[in-house]
């Protein structure tokens, strides 16, 4: 015997969505409605996601933990994948894997461009957003921005970073 089925409708899903705009590039921004954590999805995320004309939803950025995919349903746009640009419209589906290119997706049409979001729903990751100089770390639904020359490697065995504040070479 298997769980409970949780099945989201229309209604449903419109009563998650909220309108959301990115803290470290407020130029970014879009409307989500989180589908799977709303029907009780605990591995995975998906997300439906509404991108106006001319918008960016999310900052150019890249995973180090956490699998993303896109998967169009309506209107059209760009997929930037660290220099390369891509026009999706209905039906494309692009994959960005942890640890892999720079990524964003922009709206270039007329209409809102409407996609169905997601990735592997990790509960830390670290995400970098080179133009901005941003190192994020998320953990547990918090999220955590610092610039990524604060930080500084760290060697096993080797210097500390007590040492490198002092003049040494961490």
């Amino acid at each position: 015997m298997t769980g409970p089925t949780h099945v989201m409708h229309a209604d449903d899903i419109a009563g998650t969505a909220f309108g959301f705009r990115h803290p470290l590039d407020p130029s970014c921004g879009c409307i989500m409605a989180p589908m799977s954590r709303a029907a009780g999805m605990q591995n995975g995320a998906v997300n439906l996601v509404r991108i106006a004309p001319g918008e960016q939803g999310f900052p150019f950025h890249r995973h180090h933990g956490e699998d993303e995919w896109l998967f169009v349903l309506d209107g059209t746009g760009e997929v930037r994948i660290d220099d390369d640009r891509h026009a999706v419209s209905k039906g494309a589906f692009a994959h960005f894997p942890a640890g892999g290119p720079a990524h964003a997706v922009r709206n270039t049409g007329k209409v809102e461009l409407v996609c169905l979001m997601g990735g592997t729903g990790k509960t830390a990751d670290i995400i970098d957003v080179p133009e901005l100089g941003y190192r994020v770390a998320a953990t547990g639904g918090a999220f955590h921005a610092a610039r990524t020359d604060a930080f500084q490697q760290i060697v096993p065995g080797g210097n500390t970073i007590a040492d490198a504040n002092a003049g040494g070479d961490a």
